[in-house]
């Protein structure tokens, strides 16, 4: 399988692919139970192709002539693996200089001062649930109404355009792992295993991206939302594929640049 295949059935090179495998075997190696056990290989390239294509479990068992109650078991497994061998390294919170480094950049690109992050909510179509985002010290939410003074007017369209950093993230997110742009035919606890592995999935690729060849990027050129030279909008290649989702719906008001890893 060359470079570009792969990715386009795993969304990842076949190096982060062998370097996933090693992350995950240590919470997957099992006794041997069956004269024929399935492979750590497998297990994997199985899971990974459902949350990848979106496909059914039972499409998936069969491409590779597995049952389907064997691949059910398979993907609830790895998944929980998945969450558990990269959840340290990529779904921590900032340490230390980090939040300076958030800090600055979000001025830096947005004029947008003391952010630390963006807060936005997700409709996961099987029994995840949000809730809407009061204002705290901690917490900014635009000013409401439409008779704003020209402070308030300011400071609601950098927070409008600082909030397209989540837009993005989330959108991504659904583009690459299709599993989530429809609903889930899985157990509420399985279901909560699935988005945890697409979301330590996607911080991992994000983060690495940089040192991945052009054809496996995960976010390439004009993937996600961009600016041209006058300050127009350019909206993302990531907003097509995501076009006919009925899952991963936007909980409330949205806006629309640049990705960040999921917290």
């Amino acid at each position: 399988m060359d470079e570009q295949m792969h990715f386009g059935y795993f969304i990842m090179s076949a190096q982060w692919f062998d370097d996933l495998l090693h992350r995950i075997r240590p919470y997957l190696d099992h006794k041997r139970t069956h004269t024929s056990p399935v492979s750590l290989q497998e297990r994997l390239a199985v899971t990974l192709r459902i949350l990848a294509s979106g496909s059914a479990q039972k499409c998936v068992a069969s491409s590779y002539k597995l049952g389907s109650t064997t691949v059910s078991v398979v993907v609830s497994e790895v998944c929980q693996a998945i969450w558990t061998a990269l959840k340290g390294d990529f779904v921590s919170p900032p340490k230390g200089n980090e939040w300076l480094d958030i800090k600055h950049e979000f001025w830096r690109v947005w004029n947008f001062p003391n952010c630390l992050g963006c807060v936005d909510g997700k409709h996961i179509l099987d029994e995840a649930r949000d809730a809407a985002f009061p204002l705290h010290v901690n917490l900014m939410c635009p000013y409401p109404g439409a008779n704003l003074d020209e402070a308030r007017k300011v400071y609601n369209y950098r927070h409008s355009r600082a909030r397209r950093v989540i837009e993005n993230s989330f959108g991504i997110l659904a583009a690459r792992w299709r599993i989530l742009g429809r609903p889930m035919e899985f157990h509420p606890e399985k279901a909560v295993d699935v988005v945890k592995a697409c979301v330590a999935l996607h911080n991992m690729l994000t983060l690495t991206d940089d040192a991945t060849s052009s054809a496996s990027k995960y976010i390439p050129p004009n993937f996600a939302d961009g600016t041209s030279a006058i300050g127009e909008q350019m909206p993302g290649e990531w907003r097509r594929l995501v076009s006919g989702d009925s899952n991963l719906l936007a909980a409330g008001r949205m806006s629309t640049a640049r990705a960040l890893p999921l917290q």
